[in-house]
Formats: C-alpha cells, structure tokens, sequence
C-alpha cells in the first residue's frame, strides 16, 4: 500500500517537470520571475495582463505562446499564418487602430469623404456598408414669384339720384331751386314725378333757368386675381456630397490600447478617418478637423399672395332727356350725362315747365384693378445638420 502511493507521487513529479519544460521549449515565459528564452520581437517595458513585466509573452494570443512569436503548430513548427502586427508589436489590428470617439452622442470611426456632388467615390472594400449620405455648400435658389394679374371689373349703370332746377343760370348758386328727381328706384323709364309748373297737376311752381343732374351711379364688383406667370420654386442644389462609410468587423485582436480601435485603413485623398455626431457640435482633442453637413433642407421660400386693389377708371354714360309735358312726348332739353362729374344745363327762354324726364342709353365702360403682392420672402435653408470630426492629416 505505501509503495503503491509512493509511486503515485513520483509520477506525478515526473508529469509535472515535462509540462514546464514543454513551456520553456515552445517559446514563453512564466508569469513571474525573468524571461528564459530570447524573444524574436521584444517589447521594452511591456506589462502582461496582470501587471508584470514581459517583454514579449501574451498567452491570450493562443495557448502557451508569445504574442509575436509564430505560434506552435500540432507538428512543433512555426506556422506560416503568423504575422507581425502593423504598429510593430502592439496589437493584433489588421486595418488600424484610432482614437476611440468620446461618450455624448459620437459613433464611428468611419471613413468619410467631402467630394464634388455627383462625383462622389464608392465605399471602399474596406468598409463596404454606406452608413451616412449628406450634403454641404447648399447654393442660392431664388424664387421667382411669377406676376399677379387682375380680371377686369364688371360694373352697372343708374340713372342720377337727384336732378335740381334752379332760378339762376349755371354757376350761380344765389337762386330758389326746386327737386326734379325721379323715383326712389329709377330704371330711367319715363316719369313725371316731382313735375315743376303751374299747372294743377303738379305740386311746385318755380320759373327755372338750369338743371343739374348728378352724376350717373356706377356699381362695380371687385376684380378677381391671378397669377400670369406661374411660380418658379427651384430645387435644392449642393456643392458636395458627403458619404460615410462603414468597415466590416476587424479580425485579429485589436488594439492593445485601450483608448483605440481597429478600424480599416483610410485611403486619402478620397477618405478619410472621422467620428460622427448629430447636429452641428463642437469637435473632440483626438479629431479636430470639422465639417458640417446636412441631410436636408428647411424651405422657408413663399411668396405673398395676389390681390387686386380697388376699381378705376370705370364709367357710366347715358342721356337725359326732359320734355315739357307729363308723358315725354314734347322734347325740351336731350343732353349727354355721365358718372365723372355732374352736369348743367342751362334752359332758355327761363319759366318753361319741367312735365317729365327719361334717361336712355345706359352704357358701362369698364376700368381695371391694379394687382399686389407676389413678393418673394424667405429663404432655402440647409437642415438636419451632423458633425463630423476628422483625424488631421
């Protein structure tokens, strides 16, 4: 029984030695204590994962083997995929490592390119997936309004609401006078009221040497306007386009500081290396080349409304005929009235009576409206704004 277990313990023993000197065979050092072996690519005052020195031994990169060593194949030899990493020793980042973007709202890194708009590069193989399509230098876009119009005004024509006979001549406002109106609503038909004689058959006696009448009345509706040249808003135009492209994951093990990133590698002039933010910000110490673009527009271009102002130059025209006697037979005074100015007439020999009047030809000679509006206000504003900060070149 006692032989049985010695012997247990020696082999164990034994079991114990091989694998460390398996270690010590295969390339890498022991945690603690000094490095036994000379490493292919030393790096001066490296630390391992636990905070000791090792100037070359990471055994996270495979089982029992220095980072930048090749690692041991099943045979014992080198294998042939093992290869140095790009910043000499200090990751694994098979594109390259760049400043991590700060916490607020930053992603990225992505490659990004400013180019003419219309000439603007694919993404690359590198970062193949298209992650932000933008604008910059949004150009001038007048607006052109179109011109305003009005329709022309429709109108109608009535006869004179008063007619007054005077004892004096035209011009002399000294004499008695006397209303030698017509009816309230008057279509100018024929009428003997308000007849002057002195004849029983009328209520006023006065010896007339003038009649005045007013002015026709004129009635227009408001003119309805237009616009004769239609509206010109023009579209959006650029200066560049912006496009931010997305890498792939990386393979290898990235980068051994833990302020960067592996990300692919830019390719100037076409691209270059930047983090992202929405809105226009201001940019972080690791990326300091800013530029601003923007996903759309803000169109604030209007123009006012057309309208029309007031009738004018409109006018009635029409003729006023008195007659001696109450039926409009016997023809005293035909005149020309219209809705400018009143008018005069003086009636010779004076005492003549005045039986009835008509007013005939009524005609409506149309005006114009003067149009407004149709100005331009506003402008065309760049919208939905993103930062992005780049590495300086």
């Amino acid at each position: 029984m006692t032989n049985n277990r010695r012997t247990k313990i020696l082999v164990a023993i034994a079991a114990l030695l091989a694998a460390s000197l398996t270690v010590v065979a295969q390339g890498c050092s022991v945690s603690r204590g000094p490095t036994y072996y000379p490493c292919r690519y030393p790096i001066e005052d490296r630390l391992a994962k636990n905070g000791e020195r090792d100037p070359c031994c990471d055994i996270e990169a495979c089982p029992e083997h220095c980072l930048n060593d090749p690692c041991v194949s099943a045979s014992g030899d080198a294998g042939t995929d093992a290869t140095i990493p790009p910043d000499g020793g200090i990751s694994s980042c098979d594109g390259t490592c760049a400043p991590l973007p700060p916490a607020g709202g930053w992603e990225g890194p992505f490659l990004f390119s400013l180019s003419p708009e219309g000439m603007e590069p694919p993404c690359p193989a590198q970062a193949p997936v298209v992650a932000y399509q933008g604008h910059d230098g949004l150009l001038d876009s007048p607006t052109s309004c179109g011109t305003c119009a009005c329709s022309t005004p429709s109108g109608a024509c009535a006869p004179p609401l008063t007619l007054t006979a005077s004892s004096t001549p035209c011009g002399d406002t000294s004499g008695m006078t006397a209303s030698f109106n017509g009816p309230a609503v008057w279509d100018g038909a024929c009428t003997a009221q308000g007849c002057i004689s002195p004849a029983p058959s009328c209520s006023q006696a006065l010896s007339v040497r003038s009649l005045t009448a007013a002015p026709l009345v004129l009635t227009e509706e408001a003119c309805t306007p237009s616009i004769v040249i239609a509206q010109d808003v023009s579209m959006a135009h650029w200066t560049n386009a912006a496009l931010a492209c997305r890498g792939m994951p990386t393979e290898g093990f990235g980068c051994s500081d833990p302020g960067q990133t592996c990300v692919p590698v830019a390719v100037p002039p076409e691209f270059s290396l930047c983090i992202y933010h929405e809105g226009d910000v201001a940019c972080p110490s690791s990326y300091t080349d800013k530029h601003v673009v923007y996903a759309g527009v803000d169109d604030q271009r209007t123009c006012s409304a057309c309208a029309c102002g007031a009738p004018g130059g409109g006018a009635c025209t029409a003729a006023l005929s008195v007659f001696k006697d109450g039926v409009c037979s016997v023809a005293l005074l035909s005149a020309p009235i219209s809705s400018a100015i009143p008018s005069c007439f003086d009636l010779a020999p004076a005492g003549l009576p005045l039986g009835s009047k008509t007013v005939t030809a009524l005609a409506y000679q149309a005006g114009n409206c003067m149009p407004s509006g149709g100005e331009p206000s506003g402008a065309l504003l760049a919208a939905d704004a993103s930062t992005f900060c780049c590495l300086m070149s």
